[in-house]
């Protein structure tokens, strides 16, 4: 029997419910009343209602534009917080389904605007929310970075691809105790974080791990780029903090090449290294780095990962690059939970290995904390933040337009 569209989006809610990730009224009643098929409309509706994110436009062989995942989608709508008669503006437009979702929210007295930066995709997005019932939702054609002046000031800003920084014209557009939330690129990694507009600074109220398409346009130079390693497509290297201090073809050889392997006495899991281990030391260490292997490279690895998920399709790890060699974090082989944290040395930088056990030890020590533990303040660049907001455990990251006071 072929189940209508409502039969399979209530199949759809009941996996998010599930998940605890529609237990809010409001949103739980955008999802029921917003069908996503109306926004993917050339796809079979049992791929629309699954809980995965829909390419839906590539450049070059690169996605630029897609459906997000509904289990994203709601965290991040969870973390926006939205009200009635709030003003919106999603920087991102894609298909035209959150900003349906965000309208439903705010209702008749709300106001939602969509920017996105090619022409055809806001096309789409009008064509697709005027066959949802949702009209109402402007949809213009712009670049995200400069935001939507015209709109005046926002109780909310959303976006829904990956930024490097956070522009000077999401500051201005944004009113004192409104919410900005976005997927932000720190040392390597995408974290979903919800500010909150305060006098002077921005201040997070929720972090989730995150991976978005990236935001295109004036902010492309802002996000961080992967190197690519050896002949192969699939395995790629990123710096945290700085620039890679060896060539990509050292790197690779070294991967080649016999490693020595010394395991500490740290105790975690796949999760919590990940959300945990993993961010601190990409946050901690100038030196830090990300590999990653996806497709046959993932199946059959060159590296030992410490995180291995999307059905074994994508393995990542982080650890610590010199001139003369480079440690990585590891999991034992036999993926056996709990694990003792593993480093995995190659060259001749004895010294990385010790050092990574140092940072293994300060995390553990520490009480082994979590992205959504972290709090984070922001602070335009020319304001810089005052001192007494730093404190001897504090991180500062400082990027083109904003400086970022990360307490772990």
């Amino acid at each position: 029997m072929t189940l209508t569209p409502q039969q399979q989006n209530h199949s759809l809610i009941s996996q998010l419910m599930a998940s605890g990730q529609l237990l809010h009224p409001p949103l739980e009643a955008a999802f029921r009343s917003v069908l996503r098929h109306h926004f993917v409309p050339d796809l079979p509706l049992e791929e629309v209602y699954q809980d995965r994110s829909i390419g839906t436009k590539e450049i070059d062989d690169t996605l630029v534009s897609s459906s997000s995942q509904p289990t994203m989608m709601a965290i991040m709508l969870r973390q926006l917080d939205l009200q009635p008669g709030q003003k919106v503006l999603e920087i991102g437009a894609g298909t035209g389904y959150n900003a349906a979702l965000m309208a439903h929210i705010v209702g008749g007295s709300g106001h939602v605007i969509a920017v996105d930066i090619d022409q055809d995709i806001v096309d789409d997005a009008r064509a697709h929310l005027q066959a949802a019932g949702y009209p109402q939702v402007q949809v213009v054609c712009g670049d995200g970075g400069y935001g939507f002046p015209s709109g005046g000031l926002y109780d909310r800003i959303i976006l829904t691809v990956g930024a490097g920084d956070i522009m000077p014209a999401w500051w201005e557009q944004l009113k004192e105790g409104g919410r900005l939330v976005l997927p932000l690129e720190l040392c390597g990694r995408q974290l979903s974080i919800a500010f909150e507009k305060q006098v002077d600074h921005l201040l997070s109220r929720a972090i989730q791990s995150c991976g978005f398409i990236r935001l295109r346009g004036v902010m492309a130079s802002e996000n961080e780029s992967a190197m690519a390693l050896g002949p192969e497509p699939g395995l790629t290297i990123s710096m945290a903090n700085g620039t890679l201090p060896v060539s990509v073809e050292q790197i690779y050889e070294w991967l080649q090449e016999p490693s020595s392997m010394l395991e500490s006495e740290v105790i975690t899991n796949p999760l919590e290294a990940h959300e945990g281990l993993a961010l601190s030391v990409l946050l901690r260490e100038r030196g830090a780095c990300l590999l990653i292997a996806v497709g046959e490279l993932a199946a059959q690895p060159v590296f030992s990962p410490l995180t291995t998920y999307r059905d074994a399709n994508h393995i990542r790890t982080v650890g610590l690059v010199s001139a003369e060699g480079m440690a990585l974090l590891a999991k034992p082989m036999d993926d056996v939970q709990p694990f003792s944290v593993q480093i995995v040395s190659y060259g001749n930088d004895t010294g990385l290995v010790a050092q990574l056990l140092k940072q293994i030890q300060r995390w553990d020590q520490s009480g082994q904390p979590l992205s959504h533990t972290m709090s984070i303040r922001a602070y335009p660049l020319r304001l810089k933040a005052p001192k007494e907001d730093m404190d001897d455990g504090s991180i500062r990251i400082e990027k083109t337009y904003t400086e970022f006071i990360i307490a772990l």
